[in-house]
């Protein structure tokens, strides 16, 4: 029982694990590319200098 018990605490924290590293990479995805877009624009219209070194 006790076996059985830490098997599926064991489980369930490896789905917990992998969804919240899975929504930190989405989350984390979406606010570069949000970054990137925004520094874009913002260096199109020339206030600030758009990096060369990518």
């Amino acid at each position: 029982m006790t076996t059985d018990l830490l098997r599926q605490l064991v489980f369930g924290g490896g789905i917990v694990l992998v969804a919240v590293v899975g929504y930190a990479l989405v989350y984390g995805l979406l606010l570069a590319i949000t970054i990137l877009v925004v520094w874009l624009v913002l260096s199109m219209a020339g206030v600030v200098p758009f990096p060369v070194v990518l």
